[in-house]
């Protein structure tokens, strides 16, 4: 397996190791061939733009060089919908366009729509809650919380991803206590296909309906977020032969651990446990958003592994990338909360464009029970034993109850798989193969799959028949190509 485990966060670490010069010689060469090769690259025609409908094209004012529709008050959103219902064209809410790859966004036939115009966030300090409206993203909301000492409690491993699309995909983070998103909301502000305004609390049918939804149920335009305090964090790493004892040593609810995972290597595993050095909140005092295309460090690594596996170079590389993973998890790690996850993922979706330009980094995440993960972890190693691994990592999932797509009926663990895939014919339906016998494995342990990353729609009919059964029953204006997938294979009764 070429393993290069929590890429990004080796990046300073391999900074220093430039430093000698058979390194430095060798990455610099690489990334020179790499560099050169995008010079045969062409650059492709943006795609002509959907012609507006009769009713739509009323409304053309809002819409960018990207087709891309931009209200700027929920009234606007309001007249959008009435003028799609008028001419049957279904809307589709685009976030970042980076937690799904934008995979799931309309394209040809539908209302593409980003509320980013109404953006606004307002702290409540004493309740620690965020009201957020529009599409804002995780890292905006923080820079205001961390004014009043406060920080997110769940979220991806970037701050560069929208609210309220997560909250549709109800993703979880690294907090042990937190679980998914969808613990963390306490109220919703929806509209549904007539333009009615509601306010959804949690426990409400309408939340469930609505969180996890992918998009299709109802159309989110704010939300109250709980936050934590920002308090400073200190890591302890732990390496251990076999999955089996770092599971047990992984802290579960009630421990007195804020974070915590478990990175799964080649033949070892690498347990992660965060603890509070204070519970004495903090303010961040260098917290920055992330570069809109990654630092050039690591956009740069991203094409030198590329380039390193297609010379053959794969056992050096993943001897080095070992050795500067091992002395990057073992040095201490003190920071505050809100500094803590900040993964550079614009790097990932936007690399250099070399020759290797039309590979992708993807991701699968699967969940099973406990007993489950050492087969799992077998498995994993045994179908990506000749790909190019980028992280690994096993976190714990708190049970669900709040969501239209329960991935966690109850406690489960979850294994997530980062990694660089050509985008080829032969390599496409490698990964494809692959993750179907993956799923053959869950279908018989009663595991399940996150459905932000691509499946077959027939898949998800199968594994989540009552999230189908709700779009199906809410089959409304909202959607996106997902969703529309599904209903194909699984039309209404």
């Amino acid at each position: 397996m070429v393993y290069y485990s929590n890429f990004f966060q080796l990046t300073s670490r391999i900074r220093n190791m430039m430093r000698g010069k058979i390194l430095l010689g060798s990455i610099l060469l690489i990334s020179t061939l790499t560099l050169l090769a995008g010079l045969f690259m062409h650059f492709q025609a943006s795609p002509k733009l959907t012609p507006l409908t009769p009713e739509l094209s009323k409304h053309a004012a809002m819409r960018d060089s990207k087709g891309v529709f931009y209200p700027g008050a929920l009234e606007e959103v309001k007249t959008l919908i009435v003028a799609a219902k008028e001419d049957r064209v279904k809307i589709c809410l685009v976030g970042t366009g980076m937690s799904q790859n934008s995979q799931n966004n309309g394209g040809n036939g539908f209302l593409l729509m980003n509320l980013k115009k109404m953006n606004h966030v307002e702290i409540d300090a004493k309740q620690k809650t965020a009201t957020i409206q529009g599409n804002v993203t995780f890292s905006e909301m923080e820079q205001e919380a961390n004014k009043h000492k406060l920080a997110t409690k769940v979220r991806q491993a970037s701050g560069i991803f929208g609210i309220v699309s997560s909250i549709c995909t109800n993703v979880h983070g690294w907090d042990l206590k937190a679980g998914c998103i969808e613990h963390t909301v306490r109220t919703l502000y929806v509209l549904d296909s007539d333009c009615n305004e509601i306010i959804a609390q949690q426990g409400d049918l309408i939340f469930k309906n609505t969180v996890g939804s992918f998009g299709g149920t109802y159309l989110i335009y704010g939300a109250v977020i709980e936050l934590t305090d920002n308090i400073p964090l200190e890591g302890v790493f732990i390496e251990r032969d076999t999955v089996e004892e770092a599971l047990e040593e992984l802290p579960g609810f009630d421990d007195d651990v804020d974070m915590g995972l478990i990175t799964v290597g080649r033949t070892k595993c690498y347990l992660r446990k965060f603890s509070a050095v204070s519970r004495t909140p903090t303010v961040s005092k260098d917290l920055k958003p992330e570069g809109t295309l990654g630092t050039y460090a690591e956009r740069l690594l991203i094409d030198v592994v590329r380039t390193c596996a297609l010379l053959r170079l794969k056992k050096p590389v993943e001897w080095v990338y070992e050795q500067i993973l091992l002395k990057t998890l073992s040095t201490p790690q003190k920071m505050l909360r809100n500094e803590f996850m900040n993964v550079s993922v614009n790097a990932i979706n936007k690399p250099l464009k070399g020759v290797l330009y039309h590979h992708k980094v993807c991701l699968v995440e699967y969940f099973v029970k406990k007993e489950d993960v050492p087969d799992l972890v077998e498995l994993f190693r045994k179908e990506y034993s000749n790909t190019i691994v980028l992280n690994a990592a096993l976190r714990f999932v708190k049970a669900q109850k709040n969501s239209c797509s329960i991935y966690a009926k109850t406690d489960m663990y979850a294994l997530v798989i980062c990694w660089d895939q050509r985008q080829d014919p032969a390599g496409l339906k490698r990964s494809q193969q692959r993750n179907e016998r993956i799923l053959e494995f869950l279908a018989d342990r009663s595991g399940t799959f996150y459905m932000a990353y691509k499946n077959k729609p027939e898949d998800i009919a199968s594994f989540y028949p009552e999230f189908v059964r709700n779009l199906n029953i809410h089959n409304t204006i909202f959607s996106n190509q997902m969703i529309e997938a599904i209903r194909n294979v699984s039309p209404p009764a």
